[in-house]
């Protein structure tokens, strides 16, 4: 048995509908209030360039000591730090982030 004319025309619409919806909960960015604590001398370098409110900003994920001779790194909204025991924490931002 056909569809009748009604519901031919009704489920174009709902699946738009629907896409819609899933296309907003999508792209829903993450709630202002998430952060990720900084510690150390990454935490004091994050803090000396003005914290959350300063050039790089807030952090935007976990510290992670994944780099070579135990060094470890923080991803910022504006950039990084990386820290190992030999050099200290430095900040890369701006055009060398970039080039980086």
């Amino acid at each position: 048995m056909p569809a009748s004319p009604s519901v031919k025309a009704t489920t174009p619409a709902l699946a738009a509908l629907l896409i819609g919806f899933l296309l907003i909960l999508c792209s829903t960015p993450p709630p202002a209030h998430a952060a990720y604590a900084t510690s150390g001398a990454i935490g004091t370098m994050h803090r000396s360039l003005g914290g959350n409110s300063g050039k790089l900003g807030p952090a935007v994920g976990p510290q992670r000591c994944t780099l070579i001779q135990k060094g470890c790194y923080q991803s910022f909204k504006h950039g990084s730090i990386h820290w190992t025991k030999a050099t200290g924490a430095h900040a890369t931002l701006g055009a060398l982030r970039t080039a980086w």
